[in-house]
């Protein structure tokens, strides 16, 4: 299913595997897999809480702001903590496809291409 997929969706020019390299495959790209999923996670939410930061206090995350980067004002920790959330938001999406890419080539040289070729 992951070799159609990515050819459907990021134009990856797999072939369809055997039994071998599928499970090859997927030993392989575990380790990525849970990179991705950490990454993205981590990633997407250090963007929501640094731009929404007011909110940190209904759920439960608020703190001190004399402690808080830009405190004592919650004004001076949200610029703060909104500039740290947009240089985020503006990574995140170089991060996701810089994984994504190694993704892809590790499937094309475990599975090969759609004409049957092996990339060394």
């Amino acid at each position: 299913m992951q070799p159609a997929l990515a050819h459907r969706l990021l134009d990856v020019p797999s072939g369809r595997p055997g039994r071998f390299r599928t499970i090859l495959h997927a030993l392989l790209s575990l380790p990525l897999g849970v990179l991705s999923l950490l990454a993205g996670a981590y990633g997407w939410g250090i963007v929501v809480l640094n731009l929404f930061y007011p909110a940190r206090w209904l759920i439960g995350m608020g703190g001190s702001l004399k402690d808080a980067w830009g405190g004592p004002t919650l004004a001076g920790a949200w610029a703060v903590h909104a500039t740290g959330g947009l240089v985020m938001l503006l990574l995140m999406p170089a991060l996701m496809k810089g994984i994504t890419t190694l993704q892809a080539r590790l499937m094309v040289r475990v599975i090969g291409r759609a004409d049957g070729t092996m990339v060394r």
